[in-house]
């Protein structure tokens, strides 16, 4: 697992404590997985993003391995 820091402005934020509270999750790392995972479903059957994300493997493999 890998943490990471984002800046939000100040309306996307409440926006994501809002969507935490509608779902009961008890972290917003729980609410921005969820969307994460639903933006990735939606793309996942798409050639392109495929070729990127195993670009993106392969660039992340390379940089552990240095």
């Amino acid at each position: 697992m890998k943490k990471f820091t984002v800046t939000l402005t100040d309306d996307l934020f409440a926006r994501l404590e809002a969507l935490k509270l509608y779902y009961g999750y008890s972290t917003r790392s729980e609410i921005v997985e969820k969307a994460l995972n639903e933006l990735i479903k939606k793309h996942s059957s798409n050639d392109v993003f495929r070729y990127y994300l195993s670009e993106a493997r392969n660039r992340l493999k390379a940089k552990e391995e240095k």
